[in-house]
């Protein structure tokens, strides 16, 4: 098992959702992203960022297997959410949701969605990607899975500036389901399933954009290395914004 106890908890759903059919108009959580708390001390790169709609790369099943047997029990929640549980996260939100998470960070200029290309304008490099895995498991031991494949281009010729794929899993371990606290109650753990899910997007966007500002900074220039000292990316302050970028996207 990994990355904790987001997962774990998220992977008992099958108990609580066998008798779900019973809940007929019970409304699902819609869902709604919310960004993770900056890091203290973070600076902007001087990069405006724009981020496109991801496609689904996902399998094409709403969910598989059921809640008896010895088969995965598993949601695609591109596709169909988790019935009277949660609405869908379609691709396009899991781009949105990532452009909130890089323009909370702090780490760029300028960070935006841009559902269509006319609404790309002076962006140094644009976000794409694929939801590759968005599996919500629905009994122990069956394993979440969640998997995002991630580039970003330069606009102005189409140069791929960074690539990155990110991952988390985990299975139940206890014995006493996902959510007991909760006992009968679905608001209840529709509440505790959205912050849970919060937490693993949280997690997947952290990586990939501390990843993202990396390659985008780039090797510091030898002279500002021997003006400011080992690791210094300082630039001299004759470098216009637009030669800075230049030098960091060509990674001078």
């Amino acid at each position: 098992m990994s990355h904790g106890t987001t997962t774990q908890r998220a992977a008992a759903l099958g108990a609580l959702l066998i008798g779900s059919a019973l809940a007929a108009g019970c409304a699902a959580t819609p869902h709604v992203y919310r960004p993770a708390t900056p890091q203290a001390g973070v600076s902007a790169l001087p990069f405006n960022v724009a981020v496109r709609p991801f496609q689904n790369g996902t399998e094409d099943f709403e969910s598989r297997g059921g809640p008896f047997g010895d088969s995965d029990f598993l949601y695609n929640i591109t596709r169909t959410g988790i019935p009277f549980l949660y609405e869908p996260v379609t691709p396009a939100l899991w781009a949105k949701d990532f452009a909130a998470e890089l323009a909370a960070s702090g780490r760029f200029r300028a960070v935006h969605f841009a559902f269509d290309v006319s609404e790309l304008a002076d962006e140094d490099c644009v976000v794409e990607g694929t939801v590759v895995k968005a599996y919500v498991a629905g009994k122990k031991p069956t394993e979440s899975q969640y998997e995002l494949a991630l580039h970003a281009v330069r606009p102005k010729d189409g140069r791929t500036v960074w690539e990155r794929t990110v991952t988390r899993s985990g299975k139940i371990v206890d014995d006493e389901g996902g959510y007991p606290d909760c006992k009968a109650s679905m608001d209840c753990v529709r509440r505790l399933y959205h912050a849970d899910l919060n937490r693993v997007m949280q997690g997947l966007f952290a990586d990939a954009g501390a990843d993202l500002a990396r390659a985008l900074a780039g090797p510091a220039p030898p002279a500002a290395r021997q003006k400011g000292g080992p690791g210094d990316a300082a630039t001299s302050p004759a470098d216009s914004v637009d030669e800075t970028i230049e030098r960091i996207m060509e990674g001078k």
